[in-house]
């Protein structure tokens, strides 16, 4: 059983988590096909630079937002924000073996910088669903781990190569990955070739209403047949 408490008290001390593996086999296979589905309707465009991004997901690939539902990072979540969770934006990336080799290392925060040493709890957080996992072979998250009160940090070099203190993260098919909006990261190419799938979202907390350039539509076609069959994914989208 993942204790939620210590992943949420480590992306307070290192800046993200892991929860391995929380969806099965079959979600994941259901979720790589209506990918790969997508894929295919925009006529297969070749995944050259950073690969395909899909976003808004919610309007893209609406049959997606039911796996938003995943009652176990969202209670992970609430205890990250400390608050109820909101869905903020959403999205995806897929990739394949001529795709970059890296993304380029980067952050998500975008207000004010000098808050961070005085923040009293996380204000906004990144969860990823790597279908695929982590890995060399299918392509690591590579992050810079940071403690959520520590000031920014300044690049530590070219953003294309590998800085000091890096750690590439494992984490096996089906797991989410959440991480606080100022922890650097990146994510290379992987070994083997084929498909790499993710979808994920940004979040904040109910009573958190600043807006972030990268807010987008969480919802979209089919979503309010979805809020009435998942009452986590309503969650995320009508305050409680």
């Amino acid at each position: 059983m993942i204790d939620i408490q210590a992943k949420a008290e480590q992306v307070y001390e290192q800046g993200f988590c892991v929860l391995e593996a929380v969806y099965s086999e079959a979600e994941v296979r259901a979720v790589n096909q209506k990918l790969d589905d997508y894929w295919e309707q925009m006529g297969s465009p070749p995944m050259l630079g950073n690969g395909i991004f899909i976003h808004p997901l919610a309007t893209n690939v609406p049959e997606l937002m039911p796996f938003y539902d995943k009652q176990i990072a969202i209670e992970t979540m609430k205890l990250v924000l400390r608050d109820d969770v909101r869905l903020a934006h959403t999205g995806s990336r897929m990739s394949n073996e001529e795709s970059a080799e890296n993304i380029g290392w980067h952050v998500h925060y975008s207000w004010d910088a000098q808050n961070l040493p005085r923040r009293d709890h996380i204000d906004r957080i990144l969860a990823g669903c790597y279908a695929d996992g982590s890995s060399p072979e299918v392509g690591p998250l590579i992050v810079l781990p940071r403690k959520f009160n520590d000031p920014l940090q300044e690049p530590l070099g070219d953003v294309m190569a590998d800085w000091p203190g890096q750690v590439e993260v494992e984490a096996p098919p089906g797991s989410v990955i959440i991480f606080d909006t100022p922890l650097w990261h990146t994510a290379k190419r992987g070994t083997r070739p084929g498909l790499r799938h993710g979808f994920g979202a940004h979040y904040q907390g109910w009573n958190n209403p600043a807006s972030h350039p990268e807010d987008n539509a969480c919802e979209g076609p089919g979503t309010e047949e979805y809020k009435k069959q998942n009452p986590g994914l309503r969650s995320l989208l009508e305050r409680p």
